[in-house]
């Protein structure tokens, strides 16, 4: 009883700090060289399995996906949310979030990013795979590859990096660094990389769900992406 009321505690401290960390204005540090958003908005297939839909974050907009972070409740991972920031603003981070818990969740974070700190600054998602439960109902881990928007405003996709290059052509995909992931232990099939065309980063994220009451479970990821383009002289 005290273990569950702990992590209780523990979930909703974590929403409370996501909420504040997607949703406060920090000051602003704008890139030297700016880029703008372009073109349509261009769907990727889903990788995982299609439900009900929810767009999370804003297609349109000059925010572009850099993480995603799940909780769950009873197993069931009903809790997701993007983390993005302005590509030529990296103190301008915001996300979105769904909740279709009906109740807080209780587990603890699942989390995966393109951190500053491991990261250049401007290091967004190009592509996503997600890993399912054994029976193909839940989403249990996420892995992203990112693309980098350089000083100049150029765009290239990071390059597979391997803790031993010499050895990586019999090495999981997980051990790529420039690859990260996150799972939970009943981590069982991944599925599809799914990847936005050269050019483009993820501006948003499209959530499947599962039918049924709530706690509902993620049970596939669609990116939505758009072409980077250099501001014109």
């Amino acid at each position: 009883m005290h273990r569950h009321s702990r992590v209780h505690r523990q979930a909703i401290t974590l929403r409370a700090a996501l909420a504040a960390a997607l949703f406060t204005i920090a000051p602003s540090v704008f890139s030297e060289n700016k880029v703008l958003l372009t073109g349509p908005v261009t769907p990727t297939e889903i990788s995982g399995f299609a439900g009900t839909l929810f767009m999370l974050g804003m297609p349109q907009s000059m925010h572009g996906v850099y993480g995603l972070w799940s909780v769950e409740r009873n197993d069931k991972p009903c809790y997701i949310a993007t983390m993005t920031e302005d590509v030529n603003n990296f103190n301008d981070d915001s996300g979105a979030i769904k909740d279709l818990c009906g109740a807080n969740p209780t587990s603890s974070e699942m989390k995966v990013q393109f951190g500053d700190v491991r990261f250049d600054q401007r290091t967004f998602v190009r592509a996503l795979r997600v890993c399912m439960n054994k029976d193909d109902t839940r989403v249990k881990g996420f892995q992203i590859r990112g693309s980098k928007i350089d000083n100049k405003g150029n765009v290239s996709e990071l390059p597979a990096d391997y803790p031993d290059s010499s050895a990586s052509s019999g090495m999981s995909a997980l051990v790529d660094l420039n690859a990260p992931n996150a799972l939970r232990l009943n981590c069982e099939t991944w599925k599809k990389w799914v990847e936005c065309e050269q050019g483009q980063i993820a501006t948003a994220v499209t959530a499947h769900f599962g039918a049924g009451s709530e706690p509902r479970s993620v049970t596939g990821i669609a990116l939505q992406c758009r072409q980077v383009s250099k501001v014109p002289e």
